[in-house]
């Protein structure tokens, strides 16, 4: 996957592999996965984020949206925040090998938490 410019989902077009199909699907994977930990909305806030220092990422942060590319939000998804130098309590999610477009969807996924605080 090629580094795109750090942008919110809405102002790219969304790529045709992304149909609303897997995007409900990486919501899903969201959901059960990362919610407890970054929110159900993305906002850092959930239920398990107060026992977690740092604390999780913020998806609705403007200066984060803006200043990570997809790339480096990709490889997070897949091997884990110590892997770019953040918290080695965010996990790899190795079951996602093989499944760029499942990966892709998510960062799509994230990327649109900013479009809807």
């Amino acid at each position: 996957m090629a580094p795109a410019p750090a942008q919110s989902a809405a102002a790219r077009p969304r790529p045709p592999e992304l149909n609303d199909a897997l995007l409900a699907k990486a919501r899903k994977f969201y959901d059960v996965r990362c919610a407890s930990c970054h929110g159900a909305k993305g906002n850092g806030n959930g239920p398990a984020a107060e026992m977690i220092k740092p604390v999780p990422r913020n998806f609705l942060d403007a200066a984060w949206q803006k200043a990570t590319n997809d790339e480096t939000i990709y490889k997070t998804i897949l091997k884990g925040g110590q892997a770019v130098g953040k918290s080695y309590m965010m996990p790899a999610t190795f079951d996602l090998n093989g499944k760029p477009d499942m990966v892709n969807a998510l960062v799509y996924v994230l990327r649109s938490f900013s479009d809807n605080p």
